[in-house]
């Protein structure tokens, strides 16, 4: 026992406090960062709050929409803000642009 207690007096004289204590700092902040990512990496990103009937029946309708523009022609859908379109005629048939206005207040 004596051997032992010998050889730990000559560990203990070895140990600098402060750089232990700057060791223990050092690992207290290697923690804290895996703790940070840890709950970056755990964060939630579902969609739990909306409604997946009422989200199907919007999509439905602008299916619908979309199916009634193709066959009614150039009808706006009720989706898009009101504008209407003209067609400005030049004498130069390649020339032929449409805009879309506004309409007026």
């Amino acid at each position: 026992m004596k051997d032992a207690v010998n050889a730990q007096k000559a560990m203990i004289k070895n140990i600098d406090i402060d750089q232990l204590d700057e060791l223990q700092d050092d690992m207290q902040d290697l923690m804290d960062d895996q703790e940070e990512v840890q709950e970056i990496l755990g964060r939630d990103y579902s969609l739990n709050e909306f409604d997946e009937a009422e989200l199907e029946g919007e999509l439905d309708e602008l299916d619908g929409e979309i199916l009634d523009e193709k066959l009614e022609g150039n009808k706006v859908p009720s989706y898009v803000p009101y504008q209407h379109k003209v067609s400005i005629k030049n004498s130069d048939p390649a020339a032929n642009v449409m805009h879309m206005c506004m309409p007026p207040n």
